[in-house]
């Protein structure tokens, strides 16, 4: 019962008041929000009336004698819980999808489908898709951070484990192979994002940068060594462009050859189609030449299950990687051109920052068919609009130099050594004229 009083010899400890201060603040300290004590509001203001220790709580107003009915019955209900206006049951949880218990969707999918003997790359694969499929994206944030946090500490555990190893041209093949199983989670996370189709995780051309700039990885040692990111980013790229390009999806192939990546071994940015070790000239793989850097690319789906999940044969996957090369070379052909303003016949053996190895099917080492990798890479002139655009040039002189770049292809491949591949046939086809392309 809240008086003047009553409130003064609370807050100063006296008496029998004091005493029941204190056991009430004992009460409150174990569980604030119990409802056990009603402050009832007697006479005097509010402020000056209720104790301290109970400012912050509801309070009965009985001040008024002509309420006193009004007061009391409020009071009652306020004791048997029973409000006169109740409050609303809770409605919908608009976030539900995002609070689903994403355990149990799976656990029920396992049921459904007795899957219990998948490799672990399949099985996060097959994890990643239920919880896209149903939007829980709380559940694909916990999965993404739970993996991101294995793989860094995991790929310096496997530096360590080699660094004193004797790192001979015989042994490093299967050195490289482990470092890279390492990192295969975020590439599954990453292509099963794409797939998803939603708006918000689909661009996943961030984990290029992730790879090559990777917190506190050693710049010195072994060159092998060293340069694991610059493969890991290479063998995203690659798997990735060829992804987007299977899906019809070139225009995306195209933003992430031509999106800045930030190299500090240069110390500047540069355009993914524009670093040498992203695009064939690895240093980590087979002495950072290029035809084996692509016959690597070639082995992955035979030699991994997880490609399996995201290209559904062995030549629609080399097909693909074909096209995604044969796209990065024409965005080359088109700096080129918007760099020097020039529709003259290029000259011969030019430096080319990408190899045109869709001319070579990495796992036969035969040549490909090159209009079947046309027709892949530039199934109407739509995408060599993309091209120009992204690379401020125009279409036409584009289509022009098309020619012309065949032969820097045909003299590139003369010139890398070991291999004898020819676009004779296919050049004498398109001397004059490029190939007629679908609008």
């Amino acid at each position: 019962m809240c008086t003047l009083a009553y409130a003064r010899k609370s807050n100063e400890g006296e008496g029998g008041v004091g005493y029941e201060r204190s056991v009430i603040t004992a009460e409150l300290a174990k569980k604030i929000a119990t409802a056990k004590f009603v402050c009832i509001l007697l006479s005097g203001p509010s402020s000056d009336a209720i104790p301290t220790f109970a400012q912050s709580r509801r309070y009965i107003d009985f001040r008024d004698d002509s309420e006193f009915e009004v007061r009391l019955e409020e009071l009652l209900r306020t004791l048997h819980k029973a409000p006169a206006d109740p409050e609303p049951p809770l409605g919908k949880n608009p976030f539900a999808k995002e609070s689903q218990l994403s355990d149990e969707i799976v656990r029920y999918h396992d049921n459904q489908t007795n899957e219990t003997d998948n490799s672990a790359g399949e099985e996060l694969a097959r994890k990643a898709a239920i919880l896209l499929s149903y939007k829980d994206m709380l559940g694909w944030k916990r999965l993404l951070r739970k993996t991101r946090s294995g793989v860094e500490p995991n790929l310096q555990a496997w530096r360590e484990r080699i660094q004193n190893e004797t790192i001979t041209e015989d042994k490093w093949p299967a050195f490289f192979n482990e470092g890279v199983e390492v990192c295969e989670p975020l590439l599954i996370l990453a292509l099963t994002a794409v797939d998803s189709e939603i708006d918000s995780i689909r661009d996943q051309r961030a984990l290029i940068d992730d790879f090559i700039n990777m917190e506190d990885w050693n710049r010195s040692g072994s060159t092998v060594v060293v340069s694991m990111p610059y493969a890991l980013a290479f063998v995203y790229h690659y798997v990735l462009g060829a992804f987007l390009v299977g899906g019809n999806k070139h225009n995306e192939a195209i933003h992430l050859l031509s999106m800045k990546v930030s190299d500090p071994r240069q110390n500047r940015a540069r355009k993914l189609w524009q670093i040498h070790g992203l695009m064939g000239w690895v240093r980590s793989l087979e002495g950072g030449h290029c035809l084996r850097s692509w016959e690597y690319l070639g082995r992955i789906y035979e030699s991994r299950p997880w490609p399996k999940q995201f290209f559904h044969t062995q030549k629609y996957f080399t097909d693909s990687l074909c096209a995604y090369t044969m796209i990065a070379s024409m965005i080359e052909l088109g700096s080129f051109l918007a760099e020097y303003n020039t529709q003259e016949p290029l000259k011969t053996d030019m430096e080319l920052d990408v190899p045109p190895l869709f001319a070579i099917d990495p796992v036969s080492r035969l040549e490909t068919d090159i209009e079947v990798i046309v027709n892949k890479a530039m199934p109407n002139r739509s995408i060599v609009n993309d091209i120009a655009t992204a690379v401020g040039t125009d279409t036409e002189i584009i289509y022009n130099a098309w020619p012309s770049w065949f032969e820097q292809w045909d003299s590139f491949l003369g010139r890398i050594g070991g291999y004898q591949y020819s676009l004779a046939d296919y050049l004498s086809d398109h001397k004059q004229q490029p190939p007629e392309l679908p609008k």
